[in-house]
């Protein structure tokens, strides 16, 4: 499935938990997978409500589309060059290293 995969933005992301407009990730270790615990699929507006609040980033203003804590794992057979297409809200990075791609604004949290 071909995506729209225009991002602004690319940075390196150890373990741990990315929330953001991610567009995707990708395998940055050409000797390990990558393996994403957890995440959340969707569009992330912020994580401000209309009233100043801090909001889950499943709720509203962002449009989520589910969350998982089912493994996506992406494999080292390309050369670290495996990629997991977005869109997603947030990213659980339990092993490997990850390129992270995204546009607006990410927030790298540790594990």
């Amino acid at each position: 499935m071909a995506g729209n995969n225009t991002h602004e933005y690319a940075k390196l992301l150890g373990t741990g938990r990315a929330t953001g407009s991610i567009v995707k990730v990708c395998n940055a270790a050409a000797s390990a997978d990558l393996v994403i615990t957890d995440h959340s699929m969707g569009i992330f507006k912020g994580t401000m409500g209309s009233d100043g609040s801090i909001v889950d980033i499943n709720a509203l203003p962002n449009r989520s589309f589910g969350s998982s804590t089912t493994d996506l794992t992406a494999g080292d057979a390309a050369g670290g060059a495996a990629c997991i297409e977005g869109p997603f809200i947030s990213v659980n990075v339990s092993a490997g290293s990850a390129i992270v791609y995204w546009n607006g604004e990410l927030a790298a949290v540790g594990a």
